[in-house]
């Protein structure tokens, strides 16, 4: 998911989820995040991860799981 490792990791800026039909009936979902980087004052595009699921409730669940990790990790940088 997101790099919530890092000693000091960029601020969130933006997350993005594309999902896809995919011909078996499942669904591809991609996952990618916007973030400031302020030692060199530039936005950074990652790529985080692509998964496929079966249901459309296993899409809501990993999108759902992902933004819950992504925004934590944001409100631990503000308070530093």
């Amino acid at each position: 998911m997101f790099d919530t490792a890092r000693p000091d990791p960029p601020i969130l800026q933006f997350v993005s989820f594309q999902v896809a039909p995919l011909a078996d009936g499942g669904l591809s979902i991609a996952m990618a995040g916007t973030y400031l980087d302020e030692s060199d004052f530039q936005f950074l595009n990652d790529d985080v991860e692509s998964l496929r699921v079966s249901t459309i409730g296993e899409a809501v669940s990993l999108i759902r799981n992902s933004l819950v990790t992504a925004l934590k990790a944001h409100l631990q940088k503000e308070k530093h």
